[in-house]
């Protein structure tokens, strides 16, 4: 039996329709005009979903596109704009006569997955950590570092990033994976785009960050360490101090980076989400210049 074809009983009286459509934006249109009431769109989504889709990552789940008994859509409204957004046709399972009354239970019984469920799924080594990992790369390499916050991208996309530098990045998991000083997503992104300019320095660099050895009192990563700990420790106690956000914190290693490249001192841990630009990250080449070498 064709999905054409094929019929379900849903109430005693009601007969539900089930077809395998394509679905490209002239007819994602006609059903975004059909839509009677919904809830309020999240462009961040609708974002998240039209980029999955540019990327060719788009696949039938069984997830379908809802319509009620008067041919109202019901539910995927969010993906019916990505298709418009994106301008790309998917294919997908629309469903034809359900009660108006099915839209107060959409999307309320199941629980989302997570980008780390999705690379579990995947069979990902380290998958929750990966997961942040990429977060923050993809991130990075959208421009977004130095912001609040991040544009949320659906798990696929980023397990489809990961896997062209999965090696890579589980190195630098088992590197800062497992250490207190700094949220693990962050620091292993970042210990990622160092070493894209310089692998050993990268490493070395990292290595003192995470373990402390043998550093004096002057060394730059000494000061950004303390820096760290004090900040892990807000909170704590009678200890009142403010917390620094990720991105503070990201700053602050990030500046300690390029002290180190250029061979200056650092003695103050200072950049403030919200009000200073986030430094660029330098690489050796950038450093020699600068250092006038």
């Amino acid at each position: 039996m064709t999905m054409t074809a094929f019929k379900k009983t849903a109430l005693a009286t009601d007969t539900l329709d089930y077809t395998m459509e394509h679905i490209g934006p002239v007819k994602a249109n006609e059903y975004l005009d059909t839509i009677v009431k919904n809830r309020r769109v999240k462009p961040y989504h609708v974002t998240a979903l039209a980029e999955q889709m540019t990327l060719g990552l788009w696949n039938v789940t069984g997830e379908t596109i809802k319509f009620d008994r008067h041919g109202h859509m019901i539910d995927g409204e969010h993906r019916m704009l990505a298709v418009v957004k994106s301008g790309v046709t998917i294919q997908t399972i629309v469903v034809r006569g359900l009660e108006q009354k099915s839209q107060l239970y959409v999307d309320t019984t199941a629980a989302r997955r997570s980008a780390g469920d999705v690379f579990q799924f995947a069979e990902v080594p380290n998958a929750q950590l990966a997961a942040a990992v990429m977060r923050w790369v993809v991130a990075y390499e959208h421009g977004e570092w130095g912001r609040f916050s991040f544009q949320k991208r659906g798990p696929v996309v980023l397990l489809d990033r990961y896997r062209e530098d999965a090696d890579v990045i589980q190195e630098c998991i088992r590197l800062t994976g497992h250490q207190r000083l700094s949220p693990p997503g962050m620091l292993g992104a970042l210990y990622f785009v160092l070493a894209q300019s310089d692998l050993e320095r990268a490493r070395s660099f990292m290595q003192l960050l995470v373990k402390g050895t043998d550093l004096s009192a002057d060394h730059p990563i000494y000061v950004v360490r303390e820096r760290l700990i004090l900040n892990a420790q807000a909170g704590a106690g009678k200890r009142k101090i403010r917390k620094a956000p990720p991105m503070e914190q990201c700053a602050w290693i990030v500046r300690t980076w390029n002290a180190m490249l250029t061979g200056r001192s650092v003695r103050v841990m200072k950049w403030t989400l919200g009000l200073d630009k986030f430094p660029e990250i330098l690489t050796s080449d950038m450093a020699r210049c600068l250092s006038g070498r």
